[in-house]
C-alpha cells in the first residue's frame, strides 16, 4: 500500500487550532493581509514553522455538509445610492465565496429609518442561518440573533466592534497617510471639510483623528477655522463652507474632504468659481467609492480600499462563525492605499 504523504501534511486549520485563532486570522497572518496584532501574527508564524505548514496559494475551506442561508442586509434607498459602486464589489465577492462554500445568499433590501421589527420579520420568513449587515446597525436585533445561535458580521460600521464581528476600513490609517502625502507635496495649510454621518459616526471621528495626527507629527500650525462641517444634502451650504475656507488667511493650498463623493461636489463648486484643481488648490479624499471608469466622474486622488478583499474576508469570517457555532466578537480592518490621479500637485519649495 502506497503511503500518501500529502494526507499527512499540516493544513491551515491545524495552524489555526495550534495558534488558537480563527481560520481567517491564520490566513491573514501568513499572507500579510488585513490588520492583526504583531503578537498574534508572530504566534501564527511560529506555529506554522513548528508544525511544518507550507502555504500553497489561496486557502481552501471545506464546504458545509448542508446548504445554509446567509441573509445580507443592505441599504437600497436613494439616500445611499452613491455607495452602491462600493457595496456591489463587496457583495459580488462575498456572494461568490459563499456560493463556492455551499451557502444560499439572500439580499435583504432596507431603507434608511426602517423599523427593526420589519427586518426581524423578514429574517424569520427566510429562515436565516447567519446575517451579514452592510452599514445597518441595530444592537438589540444583533444580540437577539446571536442568542438564537444566528451569527452576525457587520461590514463598514465599526460602531459595534466591541460586541460583534466587524469588517471595516482602517479610516484612521487612510486619513493619516493621505494627509502625510499632502504634507510631503509641500502643503502646510490644509483645510479639512466633513459632514455628519449619524449611522456610522466613528468614520467621522477616526478620519479626523488620523488627519490631526499627521498635522501634529509635522508640527504644522492648524487654525481651528480650517475645519468645517457641512450639510451633505445641501449644496448651498457646501458652497458657502468651501468659499469660507478659500477666503481665510492663511489661505489653504489643499483640501482634505472626508470622502470622494463630497470631494466631487467640492470640485464642481471650484469649477463654478473658476478655481483650477490642482494648479490653485489640491484635493485629496479617503474612500474611492466613486466609479472612476465613468467619464463624468472627476479625477480625484484618493486613499482607496480593496472592497473585493472585504467581501472575501466577510464571507470567510461568517463561514467560520457558522461551522464553529461562534458568537465571539472579532475585528478586521482593511488598510487603504494611495491612488494618484489629477487633483494634487507638488508645491514649489518655500511656498
Amino acid at each position: 500500500m502506497i503511503n500518501d504523504r500529502r494526507s499527512q501534511e499540516p493544513k491551515l486549520q491545524d495552524v489555526a487550532d495550534h495558534a488558537e485563532v480563527s481560520l481567517t486570522t491564520a490566513s491573514m497572518a501568513l499572507s500579510g493581509k488585513g490588520r492583526i496584532s504583531e503578537e498574534v501574527k508572530q504566534r501564527v508564524l511560529e506555529v506554522a514553522q513548528r508544525i511544518g505548514y507550507k502555504r500553497k496559494g489561496a486557502t481552501k475551506i471545506p464546504k458545509p455538509s448542508i446548504h445554509k442561508r446567509v441573509g445580507v442586509i443592505a441599504f437600497t434607498d436613494a439616500t445611499w445610492s452613491w455607495t452602491w459602486h462600493m457595496i456591489a464589489q463587496i457583495i459580488t465577492e462575498m456572494d461568490h465565496v459563499l456560493q463556492v462554500l455551499g451557502y444560499v445568499v439572500t439580499i435583504i433590501p432596507i431603507t434608511a429609518g426602517r423599523d427593526p421589527d420589519i427586518v426581524r420579520k423578514k429574517l424569520r420568513q427566510l429562515d436565516i442561518d447567519a446575517v451579514i449587515s452592510i452599514y445597518f446597525g441595530d444592537k438589540e436585533l444583533f444580540h437577539e440573533l446571536e442568542e438564537q445561535n444566528i451569527p452576525v458580521a457587520i461590514v463598514l460600521n465599526n460602531n459595534f466592534e466591541d460586541e460583534f464581528t466587524c469588517i471595516s476600513v482602517d479610516d484612521f490609517q487612510g486619513a493619516y497617510e493621505g494627509t502625510r502625502y499632502l504634507i510631503e507635496l509641500g502643503h502646510k495649510q490644509i483645510a479639512y471639510i466633513d459632514y455628519e454621518i449619524p449611522l456610522v459616526h466613528s468614520i467621522v471621528t477616526d478620519r479626523y483623528i488620523g488627519f490631526q495626527k499627521a498635522i501634529n507629527e509635522y508640527r504644522l500650525t492648524y487654525p481651528k477655522e480650517h475645519r468645517v462641517t457641512c450639510d451633505f444634502n445641501n449644496m448651498k451650504d457646501i458652497r458657502e463652507k468651501v468659499l469660507q475656507l478659500l477666503h481665510q488667511e492663511p489661505k489653504p493650498t489643499a483640501l482634505f474632504a472626508i470622502d470622494d463623493y463630497l470631494g466631487a461636489k467640492i470640485m464642481t463648486i471650484l469649477q463654478e468659481q473658476r478655481i483650477s484643481v490642482p494648479e490653485e488648490i489640491s484635493i485629496l479624499t479617503p474612500g474611492d467609492v466613486l466609479n472612476y471608469e465613468e467619464t463624468y466622474i472627476p479625477s480625484i486622488t484618493t486613499m482607496s480600499t480593496d472592497f473585493t478583499l472585504m467581501g472575501r474576508l466577510t464571507a470567510e469570517m461568517i463561514h467560520n462563525k457558522i461551522i464553529h457555532n461562534s458568537t465571539s466578537a472579532g475585528v478586521v480592518k482593511v488598510t487603504q492605499k494611495l491612488i494618484k490621479r489629477d487633483s494634487c500637485r507638488q508645491l514649489p519649495q518655500g511656498k
